[in-house]
Order: structure tokens, then C-alpha cells, then sequence
């Protein structure tokens, strides 16, 4: 594991597991049975509550608060300032812009501990920047939701959704999708062939 900086003191539980390759940046705070994977950055002042599982190659930047018992996939990037509420589930390869707001408590603090519903963002999603997702929502794979969108239902596989609240404007083909990155690089020095 290796630190950015040792001038604040790193307030990490003695019992955190940590794979190889792990960088910490300044001020953060890890707590009890939290697992981190290989080869994963936790930058500046984040907050890991209990039992946080972060999986591989995972890009966590400033002042990002998760919450307990949340488990992130392999490849995900997290935004700064974001809170990631407890009980959430990140899958694979998803892409958090910065301060992404989401909530667990269906009853507004009115009800039991049972009525906890954390949102789900699914393999490959794409979440823009101040983005709230209201508790119990699916964000499906390899959708996409645009800046300031209030996610208050489930957002289907491959939908563009934007707004307040957050509508299905399309849905988005891979293939059609690569075709239209390839068009706008094109001419600016950058390789396309995917061969």
C-alpha cells in the first residue's frame, strides 16, 4: 500500500484487508471489515464505513462518503464528492461523475430498519454529474443518466435518461455508440482501428 502524504494521519481500522497496488491518499478514513482489491486509488479525505467492499482497479476521488455494507465492482470510478448511501451495490466498469447523491430511507427517517432500500447501478452504467438516485432504484446496464437527472424509478438497460424527474429521452445502441466516438476523434491524432 502506498500514500500520497503523511502529514495528516491516516485513520485506518488495523483490520481492512488490502490487495496489491493499493494507493491512500491524505486524511482518509477506513473502517472495520472493509475490503479493498488491487491496484485500487483512494484519493484525499474518503470515508469508508463499515464492511465497504471495493473490488479491482477502482478510482476513488476526494471527499467521497461510503456508507456501510456497500459493495463495489471491478473497474468503477467514483467522482468527488459523492455519497454512496449503505447497502448500495456498484457492478462492474461503472462511471460516477462527481457528487452523486443517493438515499436508502423510503420512509423519509419515519420507519424500521427493514424498510432500508439502497439504489443498484448495474455493470457499465454511466451516472453524470449531481445526479440523486431516490432509494430502491435500478440504474440498468449500460445506461446512461444525464447531469442534475432525480432518478425516482428504474432506469432501463441502454436508456439516455435526463431530467427532473428523470425521463427516457432514447436508447443507446454499443455499436452506434463506438461509430460516433470514432467520428469525433477522427482527424484529431487519434488511433481508431479497433482491429
Amino acid at each position: 500500500m502506498q500514500r500520497f502524504s503523511r502529514l495528516v494521519e491516516d485513520m485506518i481500522h488495523p483490520g481492512v484487508k488490502f490487495g496489491k497496488g493499493v494507493r491512500l491518499g491524505l486524511g482518509v478514513i477506513i473502517e472495520e471489515g472493509c475490503e479493498i482489491g488491487n491496484d485500487c486509488m483512494i484519493t484525499h479525505y474518503v470515508v469508508m464505513r463499515p464492511r465497504v467492499k471495493l473490488g479491482d482497479r477502482c478510482v476513488v476521488a476526494p471527499m467521497t462518503f461510503f456508507e456501510g455494507d456497500t459493495v463495489v465492482g471491478n473497474d468503477v470510478r467514483v467522482g468527488p464528492q459523492s455519497h454512496l448511501t449503505r447497502g448500495m451495490v456498484i457492478e462492474d466498469g461503472v462511471f460516477i461523475g462527481l457528487t452523486l447523491s443517493t438515499s436508502n430511507d423510503m420512509t423519509a427517517g419515519r420507519g424500521h430498519k427493514d424498510e432500508l432500500k439502497a439504489p443498484i447501478i448495474k455493470k457499465g452504467a454511466r451516472i453524470g454529474g449531481n445526479v440523486t438516485l431516490l432509494p430502491g432504484v435500478v440504474v440498468g446496464e449500460y445506461s446512461l443518466v444525464g447531469a442534475h437527472a432525480l432518478v425516482t424509478r428504474d432506469v432501463p438497460p441502454y436508456a439516455l435518461v435526463c431530467g427532473v424527474p428523470a425521463r427516457v429521452v432514447r436508447y443507446l445502441d454499443d455499436e452506434s455508440m463506438m461509430e460516433k466516438y470514432e467520428e469525433s476523434i477522427r482527424g484529431k491524432g487519434y488511433e481508431t482501428d479497433r482491429s
